[in-house]
């Protein structure tokens, strides 16, 4: 992995004190899993995010507050992210020994979409909008 600007890594260096090292080790694995297997391009600040997102989720698993996500199912716009999340919750699942709800993997994909695109832009898509724009109106249409 490589970080491309200094806030990237001053990012990390705080993820690395406020999580726990197999979390951090758990997302590299998914980070990289899907950039190899499936090849898709995601922002450096996806490593904070699904960190965070994961832990937050676990924490709330192991003390028995968990809820299952309310993010609407977004698979038929964005099918390689949410094959990324499937493959991710099988590496969750079998790194943390953790039984999140396969509900969860809505909230891995939002993760994936929003981060997906290259440092230099979020470029638009065919209808005029930037992915992000896209993902952020089809949330709060449902």
């Amino acid at each position: 992995m490589y970080l491309n600007t200094a806030t990237a890594q001053e990012n990390l260096d705080l993820l690395l004190k406020d999580i726990p090292i197999d979390i951090v080790t758990t997302t590299y694995e998914i980070i990289d899993m899907a950039r190899n297997k499936y090849h898709v391009r995601v922002l450096d600040y996806i490593y904070i995010t699904l960190s965070d997102h994961i832990f937050g989720a676990y924490k709330r698993v192991q003390s028995g507050t968990y809820q299952k996500s309310m993010v609407p199912d977004l698979s038929q716009h964005y099918p390689d992210e949410y094959s990324v999340s499937w493959d991710a919750l099988n590496i969750i699942r079998r790194n943390l020994r953790v039984s999140f709800p396969d509900t969860e993997v809505r909230s891995l994909a939002l993760h994936f979409i929003n981060a997906s695109g290259d440092e230099t832009s979020d470029k638009e898509t065919e209808f005029g909008k930037t992915t992000t724009e896209m993902v952020n109106n089809i949330v709060l249409q449902v």
